[in-house]
């Protein structure tokens, strides 16, 4: 039978945006949005499907209290584990839990686009053809994807000794965002079927201007901005035509090259 964790990847000892996931918007914890955002679309009859806080273990003393109570408010899971491995901490956490399929979500990306994780379960839930879903075509802190606990187990954890900043350039299924240095060091994988999901999504003008989520200041000043007006179960053209109508994107705009370039350069960490 399959089993299906949506895990939201958390680390809240930021260097640039400290504790970014329990900054408030219109009255409520970012991280709240976006677990209230992702429930929205799946069905709570689903008993096979749990929503699951992975946090790092160095967060547990000092936030435990406060993620739990979040976790007990929304019926979600919490899970400590590896610090510094996010693949690694995805593989304990769906262990413990009997996972078969995860559906991987950023804890920094409060906007992730809840129609494709949907998306995502539904084709695992139906289909076994691929074992390794995403999107890619979303503005940068939409985009979502899923693969198999078996795919994980056979081909990652003994290549990927730590990765936290850009983890899922592991699965090679953005090789367009890749560094040429980096592509060297490419995982040769074995039955690796992986799929793009067609969203359907229309890029405007507008679309190398957006940037949803959190490493900074000013993409919490624009997240803020959005959720203190819109719901946070808008839909993602509805956050998109929002942010484009008012430039809202004038926010955080330069931290788009900024962040790249600290990606690239590995002067700071996540």
């Amino acid at each position: 039978m399959k089993s299906f964790g949506i895990l939201i990847h958390i680390r809240l000892e930021s260097s640039r945006l400290p504790e970014k996931h329990i900054k408030l918007a219109n009255n409520k914890y970012l991280l709240e949005h976006q677990i209230i955002r992702i429930k929205d679309r799946m069905n709570p009859k689903d008993s096979n499907i749990k929503i699951i806080l992975n946090v790092s273990e160095v967060s547990k003393d000092k936030y435990f209290d406060i993620l739990n109570s979040i976790a007990k408010k929304h019926n979600v899971e919490l899970f400590f584990g590896d610090n510094d491995n996010i693949p690694l901490r995805i593989y304990q956490c769906s262990k413990k839990h009997n996972l078969t399929h995860i559906i991987s979500v950023d804890g920094d990306d409060i906007l992730v686009s809840s129609q494709q994780i949907l998306n995502i379960y539904n084709y695992f839930t139906n289909s076994s053809e691929y074992n390794l879903l995403y999107t890619l075509n979303l503005p940068l802190g939409m985009n979502v994807f899923g693969f198999t606990h078996k795919v994980l187990e056979e081909n990652y954890l003994n290549e990927v000794k730590s990765y936290e900043v850009g983890w899922p350039c592991i699965f090679n299924f953005d090789l367009v965002n890749i560094d040429e240095k980096d592509k060297v060091n490419i995982i040769e994988t074995k039955d690796v079927r992986m799929s793009e999901i067609n969203t359907g999504y229309q890029q405007n003008n507008f679309y190398d201007k957006l940037r949803f989520t959190l490493d900074y200041i000013e993409d919490y000043n624009l997240v803020k901005e959005i959720l203190n007006n819109i719901s946070s179960t808008s839909t993602d053209e509805e956050i998109v035509n929002y942010v484009c109508k008012n430039e809202l994107f004038n926010i955080n705009i330069k931290n788009i090259e900024k962040w790249y370039d600290n990606f690239i350069k590995g002067k700071e960490n996540n």
